[in-house]
């Protein structure tokens, strides 16, 4: 155990790692910079390191299992020898994995089993990497154990070379770490393995220099802790005990926790130093437990909870744990809107993406719940949920969706609701969807038919618009005369955030008495009443709470979950979100039972489920790839079962044809024929060879000369409806 300190003015004890270092040795000689072998004994307090070249490398299982992180070296792969090989030739997943920068585009061949990644070519060099897109500060290979942002503004860029990029499929295992620009969109360079993954594998095609220790070696440390023990599950606040004293009871507590799997840290803050709630490492993990005196009460305190963070991380499912004595005090406050987002995620990962993926409305309210959960609004934890796929990815299957709507038009069947909702879901996929040309044409579509559109639509444009629209959402509130529907009401509020058009909200008071009954009996109404709700709407609210809890979907949650409809669902979760963010109280930890499945049981759930989808998904993929050779041989080995019948049949007859006349041989020649296609045939079929297209002509040949006949008949005859 080494003590280190942090940048956020905390110490650290962490294990000392066992790294094993795979390196060609023709590569150090060609590329010293580049050679982190130097670094890394440079830290003999941290790692205990072993290299390895091609000519010792050659029992990959062993060794992963013997180390805790295995280092692929800068073009270690590349280079003839047996490093390659050896990765190649693997009996068990390789599960604590860091691979530099490799030249060779199929030096990552290796990786398989849901983790295929291909290196491509950039345009053009790059010379800066940025984070992920809003991931800058949650982003772990960033920010734990070191800090490689530290102090930087929003999308600072960190200075390295890259060659290449990493290619994957959308529904891999692979997190985005780093980007770079090219052609004018972002690629990655540096990826790893989901939190989820029992497999902690980082891939890095930028090239990092270790002796760059303001980010590059930051960053390699952070690599290797998180091959080596993944995210941190539980802090341990401990005071450091002096060199050679005995070993305090917090340290024992830790070391504990760590032989039961959990992986745990001991931190020991500096006299007068805060625990922040909302920086690394206390705001990733479960379980913050004291064991030095302090008690879990001081950091509920309204002041100090303000300050630091505490009551917001234990709404995202923190525990503060008390040690006093032998005995345990746990501090919960799971929040609501984390219990819904659970519920969500379960018919979310439960359902195919077509079920979602054919309707522009359907589509739309996925990606919505999704951006609010991704948000900070939720106060929940998308990775645990699996709900962390960067929406962006979805772009082309979004784009082919909405260009499918618009059929070349400016418009979707000349519907405004429809025409509007393919601008949101351009606006929350980053405007990745949509052409600039496009995005101009419907915009102008739809001003066009602001005029003669009604009322819910003519916000529905505002809404789509967004601050462009104010001035057509001022019209269309001073176009509004007497009192309003519920849905009007619903797509004023909707409009007017979007429009950021203040002073907007309408109350009570202004609603149609006989609109009101709507919120009684219908559940998905209530839910968008839900989403827009203000305070001054607390006896609607009321009537909306009671028809969900009646008839809503999410909160009588049940084994049929995934056959409800997809814009049912995320309606209902986005009103009750909102809903359950109205006060900051958690009311779970009142009925424990109300939680349905607990966190800990549901996320194996949902890893499992999305890791069981991958699999189906690359093996429908597999399966569309072989569709067309299959049907090929098919067509093939049919055909050469007629010429083989015929060329049987040919041969029958020069065998007889001196003794039998021609209307004999033409005989037996028809029968030899028609049997050795039947005995042929019969044999595909059992084989699973024969195609589908082929029934009709085996019914034909089966039924003989008649249903030739009939067949004949079928294809020539045109059939009219008998007359009354």
């Amino acid at each position: 155990m080494a003590w280190q300190r942090l940048d956020n003015g905390i110490q650290l004890d962490a294990p000392r790692l066992a790294v094993a270092l795979v390196q060609s040795e023709a590569e150090m000689l060609h590329s010293p910079a580049r050679d982190v072998s130097g670094f890394l004994r440079g830290h003999g307090e941290r790692w205990r390191i072993e290299s390895f070249t091609e000519r010792t490398f050659d029992a990959v299982d062993k060794i992963a299992s013997s180390f805790d992180c295995v280092v692929i070296g800068f073009n270690a792969v590349c280079h003839h020898g047996g490093i390659g090989e050896a990765l190649r030739a693997a009996q068990t997943p390789h599960s604590n994995l860091l691979i530099l920068h490799q030249k060779d585009h199929e030096a990552l061949g290796f990786l398989e089993d849901g983790l295929g990644i291909d290196l491509q070519p950039l345009e053009a060099q790059a010379f800066e990497a940025h984070a992920r897109e809003r991931r800058e500060y949650d982003e772990l290979l960033l920010n734990w154990p070191r800090a490689v942002l530290a102090g930087g503004s929003v999308q600072q860029a960190i200075p390295c070379q890259a060659s290449s990029w990493l290619r994957f499929s959308e529904d891999s295992h692979w997190r985005t770490v780093l980007e770079v620009e090219n052609g004018g969109r972002r690629v990655p360079v540096m990826v790893r393995t989901s939190t989820t993954l029992d497999r902690r594998i980082v891939v890095c095609s930028a090239w990092l220099d270790p002796r760059d220790d303001k980010q590059h070696a930051r960053l390699l440390e952070n690599a290797i802790a998180y091959c080596a023990q993944g995210r941190p599950e539980i802090a341990v606040v401990a005071e450091r005990a002096a060199d050679g004293a005995q070993l305090p009871p917090a340290a024992l507590l830790a070391r504990k926790l760590r032989l039961q799997g959990a992986s745990t840290v001991e931190i020991a803050p500096d006299p007068g130093v805060a625990l922040r709630f909302d920086r690394w490492p206390l705001c990733e993990v479960s379980a913050v437990v004291f064991r030095n005196g302090e008690q879990p009460e001081d950091y509920l305190r309204d002041d100090a909870a303000a300050h630091d963070g505490a009551v917001s991380w234990m709404q995202s499912g923190g525990t503060l744990v008390g040690v006093n004595n032998g005995r345990f005090t746990l501090h919960t406050g799971l929040s609501d809107t984390h219990w819904v987002a659970q519920r969500w995620a379960l018919w979310f990962h439960a359902v195919d993406e077509a079920r979602w993926l054919d309707g522009i409305f359907r589509a739309r309210s996925v990606l919505q719940v999704l951006t609010k959960i991704q948000s900070n609004e939720t106060r929940a934890d998308p990775e645990r949920l699996g709900l962390d796929r960067d929406i962006e990815e979805l772009a082309p299957q979004l784009a082919a969706l909405v260009r499918a709507e618009l059929g070349g038009r400016d418009h979707v069947n000349g519907l405004v609701s429809a025409t509007a909702a393919a601008l949101d879901i351009d606006r929350l996929v980053g405007r990745r969807v949509l052409s600039d040309e496009e995005r101009a044409g419907i915009e102008a579509w739809l001003r066009q038919a602001f005029p003669q559109a009604s009322l819910e639509e003519r916000f529905d444009v505002a809404r789509a618009l967004g601050e462009s629209g104010r001035e057509l959402f001022a019209d269309a509130v001073t176009g509004t005369s007497g009192p309003l529907s519920v849905v009007s009401l619903i797509r004023m509020r909707e409009a007017a955030a979007a429009c950021r058009a203040e002073g907007a909200a309408t109350g009570e008071a202004r609603l149609e008495k006989g609109s009101l009954s709507e919120l009684d009996s219908r559940p998905q109404l209530c839910a968008e009443f839900l989403a827009v709700m203000t305070e001054s709407d607390l006896l609607l609210v009321d009537r909306a709470v009671t028809t969900l809890a009646k008839h809503g979907v999410l909160v009588r949650a049940d084994d049929r979950l995934s056959e409800n409809d997809a814009e049912t669902i995320c309606t209902e979760a986005l009103g009750l979100m909102s809903y359950f963010n109205m006060t900051g109280e958690a009311t779970l930890p009142a009925r424990p039972e109300t939680v349905g499945l607990p966190t800990g049981a549901v996320e194996p759930v949902l890893k499992e489920t999305r890791r069981a989808r991958a699999q189906e998904l690359e093996a429908r993929s597999k399966m569309e790839r072989l569709a067309r050779p299959l049907a090929m041989a098919q067509f093939v080995l049919l055909l050469e079962a007629i010429v083989l019948s015929l060329a049987l049949a040919l041969a029958i007859v020069l065998i007889t044809s001196l003794n039998f006349d021609t209307l004999t041989l033409f005989g037996v020649a028809v029968a030899t024929a028609t049997t050795a296609f039947v005995l042929f045939a019969l044999a595909l079929v059992r084989a699973e060879l024969y195609p589908t297209w082929g029934r009709a002509m085996a019914a034909t040949v089966s039924q003989g000369i008649p249903g030739l006949k009939r067949r004949l008949a079928a294809l020539t005859s045109e059939e009219q409806a008998p007359k009354p």
